[in-house]
């Protein structure tokens, strides 16, 4: 198109006559159409020409549109997020071991329990008990003295729970009522024997009654407790893992009475099975340092007056000792 045309599209061109004339001007219809009088332009001012107010501009029909500065960025809300409630998702599984004496250390398993041991609080029966520390699924608690038994009742935050198993406090006797004041040491099932009880029995086919740990296993020939007394015929398995710092040849021993068996990996090692006084077994293994599962089954018939239990080790002929808590770790 031309130039005209497209102008005259854009309404940038007034056409003659378009417009009125200003209503002091004098001048006729024949000295517009030469000039004007004088020779000069049309005085009928075109839209190009129009004064335009500041702040407007001319749409394309003539009218005006009243132009804004350009808005402010709009005002973002600010959120502030508060921290969630602690301990609204608490949740308490069991307490391990679930017999022990005062001053022992055991482990209450769940979640959301609270970073800060301290505020997380713990207690049986109305009494207090210390939360020593915080890991993610469990809080490690001591037992205080004179705690009743039962369940374990928990609250950290808003949240509170018990544990699903009831803890048995034990008296601190001789033999496996002796406080463990650390995590080391094995963590024992214990299992009541309905009858005489002969050799080991099969650990698959029994009920638990509860559980108890062991620093170390140098129980020399002791009287029953009070805990043997009253189970009777009793079995305990024994799990965990044994560290070994240095390779070389082990003789390892068991001494007990009655009955007991000791496995590493899975795989038998020494057993001394049957109701007897204390009789030790012993059998010579090559370690490598690491770390190994370690399993000691034991039973304890009633016929028998005493109980013993001892694992003890010697390195290359070092001379044999009990093997110390240190190499001991829960499972």
């Amino acid at each position: 198109r031309s130039t005209t045309t497209l102008l005259l599209s854009l309404g940038l061109v007034a056409l003659p006559g378009c417009f009125n004339k200003d209503k002091g001007d004098t001048q006729n219809p024949d000295e517009a159409a030469a000039g004007g009088a004088d020779g000069g332009s049309a005085t009928t001012p075109s839209r190009a020409t129009q004064g335009i107010e500041t702040g407007t501009r001319l749409s394309r029909d003539g009218g005006r549109i009243k132009t804004f500065e350009t808005p402010k960025d709009v005002r973002t809300e600010v959120v502030v997020a508060l921290p969630p409630e602690s301990g609204v998702d608490l949740s308490v599984s069991e307490v391990r071991p679930s017999m022990a004496a005062a001053g022992s250390q055991v482990e209450i398993f769940g979640s959301g329990f609270v970073a800060e041991a301290a505020d997380n609080k713990v207690s049986s029966g109305g009494t207090a008990w210390e939360v020593v520390a915080v890991y993610g699924d469990r809080l490690v608690a001591k037992v205080p003295a004179g705690a009743p038994s039962g369940n374990i009742s928990v609250a950290a935050g808003v949240g509170k729970g018990s544990t699903s198993n009831s803890f048995t406090a034990l008296g601190g006797d001789a033999a496996f009522e002796q406080a463990v004041d650390d995590l080391h040491g094995l963590v024992g099932t214990v299992y009541a024997l309905d009858a005489e009880a002969e050799g080991l029995p099969d650990f698959g086919s029994l009920s638990a009654s509860g559980t108890i740990a062991l620093a170390n296993f140098d129980i020399a020939p002791t009287p029953a407790s009070d805990f043997e007394s009253d189970l009777g015929n009793y079995a305990i398995r024994f799990s965990g893992s044994l560290s070994v710092d240095g390779e070389g040849e082990y003789n390892l021993c068991l001494n007990s009475d009655d009955g007991s068996r000791l496995l590493l990996m899975d795989t038998l090692v020494v057993e001394v099975d049957g109701v007897h006084e204390a009789t030790e077994g012993c059998e010579l293994v090559y370690l490598e340092a690491g770390e190994y599962d370690v399993v000691i089954e034991y039973f304890n018939a009633a016929s028998t007056p005493n109980a013993a239990l001892q694992f003890t080790w010697d390195k290359d002929g070092s001379g044999k000792a009990a093997v110390p808590a240190s190499a001991f770790f829960r499972p």
